[in-house]
């Protein structure tokens, strides 16, 4: 499959566009969780949601649930960003491929609290007893040519009220619709 940068970018307006590059989309998420950990960040705003008091503070409502999520991750805070979580909740990869318990989850936030992301635009749609988030994400980082790159994408996931009442992530999907490109290709 080859990358595609009209699913994956938006031109911005005030800041003159990094230079792209055309390449394999999933090589490029693969080795960028992989080499996060020697990433010199070009350019990225902060994300800055409300700190918790508690790091396992239950999530009374979807919106409460996001930013917890958010918070955990920032603070690089792995078991916080676990709780989160249903313990057989899904995570999707760009291809579409899917993985589900505690183990691929833990492998997943790991990987995204290691990448300068940033999130913006949220939106919640609750039912009931479920909801579907939806967001934007960034990531700047730097190319061989001393340039950097941009890719951004938009979130998909599904939240579940608990039988308690609070909520937990059940799907984390961070590509959105783009894996119905990478399902049409194969």
């Amino acid at each position: 499959m080859k990358f595609d940068e009209r699913h994956l970018s938006m031109p911005r307006a005030r800041v003159p566009r990094p230079k792209r590059t055309t390449t394999n989309a999933l090589a490029v998420a693969a080795g960028l969780i992989l080499s996060a950990a020697s990433m010199q960040v070009v350019a990225a705003e902060p994300v800055s949601p409300p700190v918790t008091k508690n790091s396992h503070m239950k999530s009374q409502t979807p919106s409460e649930l996001i930013l917890n999520l958010i918070d955990a991750r920032a603070r690089r805070d792995l078991d916080a960003a676990l709780a989160c979580y249903e313990p057989d909740a899904v995570v999707v990869d760009q291809s579409g491929k899917t993985t589900m318990g505690t183990e691929a989850i833990k492998a997943f936030t790991a990987g995204v609290m290691a990448l300068p992301l940033v999130f913006t635009h949220r939106r919640i749609v609750q039912g009931r007893d479920v909801a579907i988030h939806y967001s934007q994400w960034k990531l700047v980082v730097p190319t061989k040519g001393g340039g950097t790159t941009e890719l951004t994408g938009r979130t998909t996931d599904v939240f579940r009220q608990q039988s308690d009442g609070t909520w937990l992530v059940a799907i984390d999907n961070p590509y959105g619709s783009v894996i119905l490109d990478a399902t049409e290709s194969q």
